[in-house]
């Protein structure tokens, strides 16, 4: 199932379910098959790479408000963003998502979760690039 953006308030409504009041008023009741994740996020940060700065990298907050999918991408880091990042424009259209991650995907979790998570980026057809595994 592709992902879909929704924006709007959105507020608990009970186990697994969420309520989302858009702009125009409009409200939509939001079922999840297993949990509902509230991910209320920090600030980005844009990593010291000479001229990466100059080239404006999208954030997470870049990313979540997008208006259209690239056709190519490249997601600097294999943290909890950045594999959501990278799997939601995929997920959306991304032809082509590279994952550039120096210490593995979800390296600050247990190692069977990164070694999850790249089995299904790889499915997924991402490319990836990092130092290690998990």
């Amino acid at each position: 199932m592709p992902a879909e953006f929704v924006r709007g308030h959105g507020r608990l409504d009970g186990p697994r379910r969420v309520v989302v009041t858009a702009k125009d008023g409009s409200v939509r009741t939001l079922t999840a098959r297993c949990a509902v994740v509230l991910a209320t996020g920090t600030g980005a940060a844009v990593p010291p790479i000479p001229g990466l700065a100059e080239a404006s990298p999208w954030t997470s907050r870049e990313v979540t408000a997008a208006r259209s999918v690239p056709g190519r991408l490249a997601v600097l880091g294999g943290g909890v963003v950045a594999c959501e990042m990278a799997q939601a424009m995929h997920g959306l259209g991304a032809r082509e998502t590279t994952v550039l991650a120096r210490s593995g995907l979800l390296g600050r979790m247990e190692p069977f979760a990164g070694e999850l998570v790249g089995r299904v980026v790889r499915r997924g057809g991402h490319h990836g690039a990092h130092g290690r595994q998990g």
